[in-house]
C-alpha cells in the first residue's frame, strides 16, 4: 500500500471550512479526516445535528455554499 498524507494545504482548507460553517451558525460537533485506502484519498466528515434539525436537503444546501 503506497503512503498517503494528508497535506497541511488539506487540513487547513477543512479547517476553513469548518469555520465559515460554524460563523453561519451550522452546528459542527465533530469533525474527523479519514483516508479511503482503496482511492488513497482523505475525506473530511463532519457530525452535525444541523441535519436532524433542518433536514438533509437544507443542511447540505448550507454545507456546500460554505
Amino acid at each position: 500500500m503506497a503512503e498517503t498524507k494528508l497535506v497541511k494545504d488539506q487540513a487547513k482548507e477543512g479547517e476553513m471550512l469548518i469555520q465559515q460553517l460554524l460563523e453561519n451558525h451550522f452546528d459542527v460537533a465533530a469533525a474527523f479526516w479519514v483516508l479511503h485506502s482503496e482511492k488513497e484519498d482523505w475525506r473530511l466528515y463532519l457530525v452535525s445535528k444541523s441535519a436532524a434539525d433542518k433536514g438533509n436537503g437544507e443542511a447540505y444546501q448550507q454545507l456546500r455554499s460554505a
